[in-house]
């Protein structure tokens, strides 16, 4: 009896890991983004055709050449500067955010200036953080790129876009659900100068929502 019991017990502890793992599997998969299909494409694409080649054609043979664009961005040049202690865990992004998420808040309160430049490098927005608090600092609002390197020496972290241009998507992410945590689908789009010359092929994986994905870097000082 006491055997056939152990042999229920064992049975049941086995079937309760099989679902555990199989539990696990399934929310992993949900988390996963499966990007082929997540993306769907302009009407004349071709991926063998879509590279650096198109850069300094215009913007008509181009579309003749994929069809029509899913999405039109315009974009316009920019670049932020992130101030910290350089031992702290915190990042400038290129969303327009500051990623404090591997800041650890349990040993001290977070301290950090970002200031963000327009087209012209001047100062058009300011986010001050003094001890987890927001300071106000817009004073500062309309002062050159150049007198904030002379007040504050050279910032740990440059975000930047350094090109004006309109920005034509050959993909999308397609309509309704879709797989991941966040929107992320292959990205085919083309950069173009005020003369409509392609200038920037992008062939990357990103978010399509983030207008800048794939066109702003990130440098660390």
């Amino acid at each position: 009896m006491k055997i056939k019991t152990y042999l229920l017990l064992a049975l049941a502890f086995a079937i309760a890991i099989f679902m555990i793992f199989k539990m696990l599997n399934f929310v992993k998969g949900i988390e996963t983004p499966d990007l082929e299909y997540n993306t769907v494409y302009s009407e004349k694409y071709n991926e063998s055709q879509f590279n650096n080649s198109l850069i300094d054609l215009n913007k008509i043979k181009i579309i003749e050449k994929f069809g029509k664009p899913l999405k039109i961005d315009t974009i316009q040049k920019f670049s932020k500067f992130l101030y910290k202690n350089k031992s702290d865990s915190i990042y400038i992004d290129c969303e327009g955010g500051v990623d404090t998420s591997h800041f650890n808040m349990l040993h001290k309160k977070e301290n950090f200036l970002v200031f963000t430049f327009d087209e012209n490098e001047i100062v058009k927005d300011i986010f001050n953080i003094k001890n987890s608090e927001r300071i106000n600092s817009d004073s500062l609002i309309g002062t050159s790129k150049a007198e904030i390197i002379k007040k504050y020496g050279n910032p740990n972290q440059i975000a930047e876009v350094k090109e004006n241009g309109e920005v034509l998507f050959f993909s999308n992410i397609k309509e309704g659900a879709y797989t991941g945590k966040m929107p992320k689908i292959y990205l085919r789009k083309v950069m173009f100068d005020r003369n409509n010359i392609a200038i920037k092929v992008i062939k990357s994986e990103g978010n399509p929502l983030n207008p800048t994905e794939g066109l702003c870097k990130v440098y660390s000082n």
